[in-house]
């Protein structure tokens, strides 16, 4: 094939086939780069050069490959982070299915509808919910107890005391303070404690162990005051509800047990194909989890099972139950949550976590869980996103159980107990979205708010300021009306902080039209000098040079050529105006001389030509002269500058000028013509 000499490369990479070898080392992985991995590793089989191009080639698309994900992950990150209001609280509207025993309910029509793929066929209502940014705001650690135990079981409910097993088959009750203190010891169970369950109110300290009993403890006495048998395997879980206990066994079978009696329930005796991981139990419901994934539901009254929820693909491990909805969690980190009633068979929402659940909770439409992976994670119940993520641990697998009262979780790993201290958040019903931006104010708000001062809210005061003081302008239009008694004290600090600042920055007046351009002239006389003073200064200058002006009595000088003004050289001598003077006059002969009134400065000229004091045209009988006393040779230099020239005054006291005729002025100027020519 013949190749046309215009499509020859210069560079003659061309005459080689194996041209990667040719071009520079980052062209080639540059080519090498467009290549996908499966030809990148048959590249390697050329030669040993291209192997090593190849092999970085590949190291460079995996590394290029990895910071995209991290960036993408760090971006996602950033898109959540500062956007949450730790302040941000309201009331939402949340549809609940209807009971039987509530009649026909005028259903309300709601803006955003919530679960509606779950209540499609479900006669709803809707209730009234607080919604609250949970465990947002800052908090501190306290370490409780400072010791590695894998197999540690506790139980937390916010009192003064919490209650802690663990495989030395016995249980410590620990005061609560800034370091947890041993307060008794309570001995009597002979396996592994693997359940605790701490009853204040009641005095009770409730445990399960190995050895397939229940003992309740009293906590003034430490004494066991009942001990409660009918389980043929190891306790896993336990609740309590009233007067009632409801346990759930290795053995697959959930019993409920009287408080009172200390006496098990025959017709309540509940059966799984699993073991038993997690029980609740309410008023009439009790509801439990086993290894296969199964969440069974059971009436009390009838003794019946009435709802079977088989979803979750692995293990149930923990579950929460409230009067509207029920969450339940499984070893892979999925949670769900589902309607307490049982004609809702459908999920209402999935949150999804990497690695199991260890324990969970609902509080104010936010479900705060804690994962194996050693996070917790606050998580918006309404629309599945994930508000917060607090790193607890840093190794996965430490996180045992978390106990949540208020504004601190109690945190139970292998390695420690801590306590995870919230600050106190004075909830801002104000705020329309967790980002905590601004509401957009109605127009009846803006009037009310203009008899303030529009300005100073725009432009002095910063965002939050802005609508405490709008919320302060709309109540202060009503003097009538109190203040609620329920308003948040942050917003009133707030308000006495920006009417303090009001007071001390004083009322703003704005500047007008005609001050605003004084100021800006004044500015501008200040930075630079005016054009027309810089010139009235050098014609100042220039005129004081050449002394004050002559009378207008003085006779005009004899006419000139025409173009004698044209041709004239520029010299240093004045044309003076003819002047009848008393001082006697006498003709030089010679050269044209000028002299200023001060002899020690040489002779300056304005001509560019400078010629010797021989060359120079000797000036007729007659012409005026400034000197009167004869100088050196010295003084006749000419120079190119400007000439500094005395006033006359002093020279015509002196009698130093000379009369001319016009026939010797016309020779003159005919010298200076050919002396011009000359040159």
């Amino acid at each position: 094939m013949v190749v046309p000499g215009s499509l020859k490369s210069v560079s003659g990479v061309s005459r080689y086939r194996d041209f990667i070898s040719c071009l520079h080392v980052n062209l080639s992985k540059r080519i090498l780069g467009l290549l996908d991995e499966h030809t990148l590793r048959l590249c390697q089989k050329v030669c040993r050069y291209w192997q090593h191009l190849a092999q970085e080639t590949l190291e460079e698309m995996n590394l290029a490959r990895t910071f995209q994900y991290k960036m993408k992950a760090m971006m996602q990150r950033s898109k959540t982070m500062n956007k949450v209001s730790p302040t941000y609280a309201k009331i939402v509207e949340v549809p609940v299915p209807v009971r039987e025993d509530e009649g026909d309910i005028p259903p309300r029509v709601s803006k955003v509808k919530l679960f509606e793929a779950a209540y499609a066929p479900i006669k709803t209502k809707t209730v009234q919910m607080e919604e609250r940014n949970v465990y947002c705001s800052a908090y501190f650690t306290t370490v409780l107890v400072d010791k590695v135990d894998p197999s540690r079981v506790l139980d937390y409910r916010g009192g003064s005391f919490m209650a802690v097993g663990s495989k030395d088959r016995v249980v410590n009750l620990l005061y609560v303070t800034s370091r947890a203190k041993s307060v008794s010891v309570l001995k009597g169970h002979v396996g592994s404690i693997r359940v605790v369950l701490l009853c204040e109110e009641r005095d009770l300290l409730i445990s399960g162990s190995c050895d397939s009993s229940i003992r309740c403890w009293n906590l003034k006495t430490d004494s066991c005051v009942m001990m409660l048998y009918g389980h043929t395997g190891t306790v896993n879980c336990l609740d309590v509800y009233a007067d009632r206990l409801v346990s759930g066994a290795k053995d697959c079978v959930v019993k409920v047990w009287s408080l009172q009696t200390g006496k098990q329930f025959e017709d309540l005796n509940f059966k799984h194909p699993c073991p038993i991981q997690c029980v609740k139990i309410n008023r009439t419901t009790v509801y439990s989890g086993c290894n296969r994934g199964i969440i069974k539901v059971w009436n009390m009254e009838t003794a019946a099972l009435i709802r079977v929820i088989d979803a979750h693909k692995n293990s149930v491990k923990c579950l929460f139950l409230d009067e509207w909805h029920l969450l339940s969690a499984d070893s892979k980190g999925q949670v769900k949550a589902w309607s307490t009633n049982c004609d809702v068979k459908e999920c209402l929402m999935t949150f999804n976590h990497p690695k199991e659940v260890k324990s969970m909770t609902l509080m104010y439409l936010r479900v705060i869980t804690g994962c194996a992976d050693g996070r917790i994670r606050v998580l918006n119940f309404l629309t599945g996103d994930c508000v917060r993520e607090i790193k607890a641990e840093a190794e996965t697998g430490r996180i045992l159980s978390l106990h949540f009262h208020d504004n601190s979780i109690l945190v139970n790993s292998s390695t420690s107990v801590m306590r995870y201290q919230f600050a106190k958040v004075f909830w801002d019903y104000t705020e329309s979205t967790e980002s905590g931006r601004e509401d957009v104010v109605a127009q009846d708000h803006t009037k009310k708010v203009a008899s303030i001062g529009s300005k100073m809210l725009n432009f002095n005061i910063k965002k939050p300021e802005r609508s405490e003081l709008l919320h302060h302008a709309c109540c202060s239009s009503n003097p009538g009306k109190e203040r609620s008694k329920s308003a948040p004290e942050s917003v009133m600090r707030s308000e006495k902080a920006a009417s303090e600042r009001m007071r001390k920055r004083g009322l703003h007046h704005p500047l007008t039209r005609d001050s605003i351009h004084l100021r800006v002239n004044a500015m501008q006389r200040a930075r630079c000098t005016d054009e027309v003073s810089v010139n009235m200064e050098r014609n100042a200058r220039l005129r004081d040079s050449w002394g004050p002006e002559t009378s207008k009595s003085q006779t005009s000088p004899p006419e000139l050529p025409q173009d004698a003004h044209l041709r004239r050289p520029k010299t240093c001598v004045p044309i003076l105006k003819p002047a009848v003077s008393q001082s006697v006059t006498r003709p030089v002969q010679g050269r044209v001389q000028c002299h200023s009134a001060d002899t020690r400065r040489p002779i300056r000229r304005l001509s560019g030509f400078i010629k010797s004091a021989a060359e120079e045209p000797r000036a007729p009988e007659g012409v005026f002269t400034t000197r009167s006393v004869p100088q050196s040779e010295r003084d006749m230099k000419t120079r190119t500058s400007l000439p500094r020239i005395s006033p006359v005054s002093p020279i015509r006291e002196r009698g130093g000028f000379r009369l001319i005729s016009e026939k010797q002025q016309e020779d003159c100027i005919r010298a200076k013509r050919k002396l011009m020519k000359s040159c």
